[in-house]
């Protein structure tokens, strides 16, 4: 491949054409550089100099023969052009000029271009001229002699001098006798580059935006087709890139003033080197914006992670510093997007109180002094269906958990979550908190005591964690309930000391007992087993955790609080994301529940009671 290309224009001479040759006038070189080619450019530059008056221009390798002469006559062919040259380093151009008499000489020609001197197809458009001041030629003229035609376009041709219109110029070839076509003809159309497309598609002529997306098209490339392409050229208005060692490999893009855009000079796509699936020309800020979606939608993902993402989609080896690197990006340019976030919390809470009546959404927020702007602290979300299904069918059974949000987020999210009549997970409400401590879980509790009108707690029992503080909070706030701790719960802190399947089954059997005697009966099978255990055991209050001291009239045995920790398990997805979005997954999730539990009891052919009271 040729970085300059020698023009060696033949012109002031005539053809004849037995046999074809050009006979007389004089010969010019020039070198150019053949990624600022183009046929306007061409043109142009032909007509300021003393080449007279131009009918056509045809063109061919030195070593081609005259009857491989092509016609010169669009941006198509010109790309022909450039790619003869950058190939042989020379290319001959003919000037046909205008002649005084109608005494015409016919030369065969080769019919027009349809694939370059690689066998590659030169694309052929016919919508638009690429030159618009000089397509006035009368439609009317139609049925004149080739005589008059031939004047009439000499004319238009003189009148035009000193102006920017060229005299000649057709996207489609003209006979070489000289009789111009007598209709107006549209301008060279080249596609644009999709950066959707897959795998990405990139032609000779093609537009781009500017030279990132020109590049960044030039990466996918090198990805799908698994070739360590690099540039051999990277500036503003110029890119080159190709392959390593003797591929014959490039692509050239340059920047087209005219048309304000990037724009496919040269491609030639045939390698001769090996596959390889380790490419320097990928960077962390590529992989940032390929995969930044995805992260997106995981903000909990890993460098390992992301490494093993990019070798599964794009069969494609990096490094895990730069998966790293990659990840850094992606939060960086995530970050004000969190921060956003909160200035609309508002805005979305008061969206859904309008569209879901009888809702309930507290923002609270702090000031660091009296006069700063306010800082989001927490906010409680309670949507008024839920919670009128919820007191008109469900139990009155309510686990309470918490559980801590990845990425940016750095909180606690609360959950109040029922049973309903079927014993099937029913969340009820939750927060977003600062943290969990007395404060929230008290602030928390209050709102949810509200909402659910309880006046008398001593109908209710609550499940939660042996979190001391949550415990006292309870005490406070629902002074009559009965509390409940979970009993895995207990089982983990007790089994630190005290392993083994054997103990773990007789926790269970103590946990499970009925009555007391069977409680008794287990306990001392705990004794025989581990004594230390059996004792470290009895200074857990039974009354909390063991089914023989629960009360009868909510229906409800669990021992556990798996409920909680199933709706915990249903926000992994989410809980890694901006606030509003994690929000608006967890009560889409909800609705979805809902509308399918719904669905599944319409198909029951059975008595279905109105409440589990009546059960």
């Amino acid at each position: 491949m040729f970085d300059r290309v020698e023009l060696i224009i033949h012109h002031g001479g005539n053809f004849v054409s037995t046999p074809t040759m050009y006979l007389g006038g004089e010969v010019d070189i020039i070198k150019v550089d053949p990624d600022f080619i183009s046929y306007t450019h061409l043109m142009k530059s032909l007509k300021s100099g003393s080449y007279g008056n131009i009918c056509g221009l045809y063109y061919k390798t030195p070593e081609q023969p005259m009857e491989m002469l092509h016609e010169l006559f669009n941006d198509a062919t010109t790309l022909d052009l450039i790619y003869m040259g950058t190939r042989c380093g020379k290319c001959e151009i003919y000037v046909h000029h205008s002649l005084d008499e109608a005494e015409l000489v016919e030369i065969p020609l080769l019919p027009v271009p349809t694939t370059n001197a690689n066998g590659k197809p030169v694309p052929q458009h016919d919508e638009e001229p690429v030159i618009g001041d000089h397509a006035d030629v009368d439609q009317t003229s139609e049925g004149l002699t080739s005589h008059d035609a031939e004047e009439e376009y000499k004319t238009k041709s003189d009148t035009s001098e000193g102006e920017d219109s060229v005299e000649y110029d057709s996207s489609n070839p003209r006979s070489y006798n000289g009789e111009p076509e007598i209709h107006d003809q549209p301008r060279e159309h080249f596609c644009t580059y999709n950066p959707d497309c897959e795998p990405p598609n990139i032609q000779v002529g093609m537009y781009f935006e500017d030279g990132t997306q020109f590049k960044s098209a030039l990466v996918r490339y090198a990805v799908h087709e698994k070739r360590d392409i690099k540039f051999a050229k990277n500036e503003p208005h110029r890119v080159r890139v190709k392959c390593g060692g003797t591929c014959s490999f490039s692509c050239t893009g340059t920047w087209v003033e005219r048309l304000k855009c990037f724009q496919v000079s040269v491609f030639n796509q045939e390698h001769q080197c090996n596959l390889k699936y380790k490419l320097e020309i990928v960077s962390q800020k590529w992989i940032a914006e390929k995969f930044e979606d995805k992260v997106v939608d995981d903000p909990t993902m890993t460098a390992l992670e992301l490494k093993k993402l990019i070798k599964a989609e794009l069969k494609k080896h990096v490094s895990t510093s730069m998966a790293t690197r990659a990840l850094r990006i992606i939060q960086k340019k995530t970050q004000t997007v969190w921060k956003e976030q909160f200035k609309k919390i508002r805005n979305y809470a008061e969206e859904c109180l309008q569209s879901i009546p009888d809702s309930t959404m507290v923002i609270h927020t702090t000031r660091v002094v009296p006069d700063s702007p306010s800082i989001f602290q927490r906010i409680y979300v309670c949507f008024g269906p839920v919670k009128k299904g919820f007191l008109e069918g469900c139990r009155k059974v309510v686990g309470l958990d918490g559980c801590f949000l990845k990425g940016q987020l750095k909180r606690e999210i609360l959950s109040a979550v029922g049973r309903d009549a079927n014993n099937q997970m029913y969340p009820i409400a939750w927060a977003v908190v600062e943290i969990e401590n007395n404060s929230s879980w008290a602030w928390f509790l209050e709102l949810l005591k509200t909402d659910l009108q309880i006046t008398r707690s001593d109908l209710w029992t609550i499940i939660s964690d042996q979190q001391k503080g949550l415990c006292n909070v309870i005490a406070r706030v629902f002074p009559e309930a009965e509390h409940r701790n979970c009993a895995r719960h207990i089982h983990a802190n007790w089994s630190k000391t005290h392993r083994g399947l054997l103990l773990k089954n007789l926790f269970w059997m103590c946990a499970k007992s009925t009555c007391e005697e069977q409680l008794q009966t287990a306990l001392a099978e705990l004794d025989k087993a581990d004594s230390d255990a059996g004792k470290d055991l009895r200074k857990i209050d039974f009354k909390l955790w063991c089914k023989a001291y629960f009360r009868t009239d909510v229906k409800c045995d669990t021992v556990e609080n798996n409920l909680s920790e199933a709706f915990n398990s249903t926000l992994l997805k989410c809980r890694g994301k901006p606030i509003i979005p994690m929000l608006e997954d967890i009560r889409v999730a909800m609705m979805k529940r809902i509308a399918k539990k719904r669905k599944y009891v319409k198909k029951w052919s059975g008595i279905i009671f109105t409440s589990i009271g009546n059960g």
